[in-house]
């Protein structure tokens, strides 16, 4: 089992990146879909399409607006959502996004969005391990994603995570299962 970082009661962690850069690591709320928005603008077609399996150009601004605020106001019955913010001339900005999403009492879909400029300074292996602390509070015992098999970075960090995994490729896309419980069987998997 890898040694993850502690997140504390306040539910607020600073973090410092390889750059030297301060972010605040905080679970998202409904007003954070402003955010999104911004952050969503601020994001290149390749991590866009990396991230959503999907070229994503032309969305309407409405849609964009809508779909963020869905995002921000989560069922935390099913789903959580851990934002990296940087404070740019007194202004937050959304720099990092990893969320567990269809959660059950055993399981649920992952994700990670880190924004171009921010991606490869550790902000994503970060808040990879932090949202798989959230994981382990909430009970949950393996974790699954789709992402596109051309998305080294992002396998690169399920690789690097520490916990056992199993992936399966076919088509361009990797199926990822990650074992926060790795007692948890095949037959359990197979009821999922």
């Amino acid at each position: 089992m890898p040694v993850l970082t502690p997140f504390p009661q306040t539910g607020l962690v600073h973090w410092t990146s390889k750059l030297g850069v301060e972010l605040a690591i905080r679970h998202i709320m409904p007003d954070d879909a402003k955010l999104l928005v911004e952050l969503y603008g601020r994001l290149s077609a390749r991590t866009l399409e990396l991230r959503f399996a999907t070229i994503m150009i032309n969305i309407p601004i409405e849609r964009v607006i809508e779909e963020s605020a869905r995002l921000a106001a989560l069922n935390h019955d099913h789903a959580d959502a851990l934002i990296a913010l940087l404070n740019e001339d007194g202004h937050e900005h959304i720099v990092a996004v990893a969320r567990l999403a269809g959660a059950d009492h055993i399981q649920a879909e992952f994700a990670l969005l880190v924004r171009d400029d921010f991606q490869g300074h550790g902000v994503g292996s970060y808040m990879l391990d932090l949202l798989f602390q959230v994981a382990l509070v909430r009970g949950l015992r393996y974790l699954k994603a789709s992402v596109l098999a051309e998305n080294s970075a992002m396998l690169r960090l399920i690789r690097r995570s520490g916990f056992p995994y199993h992936m399966h490729t076919s088509h361009g896309e990797s199926d990822v299962t990650i074992y926060l419980d790795p007692t948890i069987s095949e037959g359990e998997l197979n009821h999922h």
